[in-house]
């Protein structure tokens, strides 16, 4: 990382945390310490992950991209209460970096496994996840040599973490906890969610400006791998989350974080500092929300 860049980085992640410390109070009303901290611990390193990834293969002022995710995925404190949701991020981010260095670098074969073995860990802690493998596997296959074993790699990888999983549960607790374990994983990504709406106004206009301000950024920055990932996020969220007793905000902030980066920090980007106060202000409503 250049020099010029750390002050600006040190400043995004105080800007981070220092969000993230405002919804604790909250959070700490409905569940405990541990709970609390392992989820800030996540999402911290689902951010870090994130980071990683823009840095190396983004453009523009990637240490946006940690302060962006943060604050959207922070605005509902109720993301800052553990769910399987935020290991299931923090996978899937690394699973994103993976497969970004084998299409960006030198296509080797271990990137793919490894990015498949992160979307299998995210796959047993929520099942959605496996459609991300689909688009994964066509946008990298298309920049595979030896098509035959990045497919046997790929396959191999996504299974590796739920064969294990199974296993481990097989020996410690016998074939009916196994059985329900791979059962969950097939219906969990099959079945789609009965709607129960309770999101406040707040949380449905940060939502829709999400989502628009994302579709500016993927028709203005043309990155086909990250804009597919990020619309397949915003598709498994739209389709398969129940209700905003589940940290919706943990996957659509994701799916937001690469483009509005890219979008943000491009000179070409007209009004931007308008854009990014706009952003804020519905979070910091939205968080308000909370605590009235």
């Amino acid at each position: 990382m250049k020099r010029n860049n750390r002050p600006a980085l040190a400043s995004a992640l105080l800007l981070s945390l220092a969000f993230i410390a405002s919804g604790v109070p909250f959070a700490a009303q409905q569940a405990a310490f541990l709970s609390i901290f392992a989820a800030v611990i996540l999402t911290i390193a689902t951010s870090g992950v994130l980071l990683l990834t823009q840095l190396r293969f983004g453009t523009g002022a990637g240490v946006l991209v940690a302060p962006i995710y943060t604050i959207l995925s922070s605005a509902n404190p109720k993301a800052l209460i553990l769910n399987p949701l935020h290991p299931a991020s923090l996978a899937v981010a690394a699973s994103i970096f993976f497969c970004m260095k084998f299409i960006r670098e030198d296509q080797n074969i271990r990137d793919a496994f490894a990015g498949n073995i992160f979307l299998g860990i995210a796959a047993c802690f929520f099942p959605p996840a496996i459609w991300l493998f689909p688009v994964a596997l066509v946008s990298c296959l298309l920049k595979s040599g030896d098509k035959a074993r990045f497919g046997f790699a790929s396959i191999s990888g996504l299974l590796l973490p739920i064969a294990v999983t199974s296993t481990v549960l097989y020996l410690l607790t016998g074939i009916p906890q196994a059985a329900e374990f791979l059962l969950r994983i097939v219906t969990g990504f099959v079945t789609i969610a009965e709607k129960s709406i309770f999101y406040s106004p707040a949380t449905i206009i940060r939502i829709l400006t999400v989502v628009i301000f994302t579709a500016a950024a993927v028709v203005k920055v043309r990155k086909s791998f990250i804009n597919i990932i990020m619309v397949a996020l915003l598709a498994i969220a739209a389709i398969f989350f129940k209700s905003s007793g589940e940290p919706f905000c943990l996957w659509t902030s994701m799916a937001a974080a690469f483009p509005l980066t890219e979008f943000l920090s491009d000179s070409g980007t007209r009004h931007r500092k308008l854009y990014i106060i706009l952003i804020l202000l519905i979070v910091v409503s939205e968080r308000i929300t909370f605590y009235l």
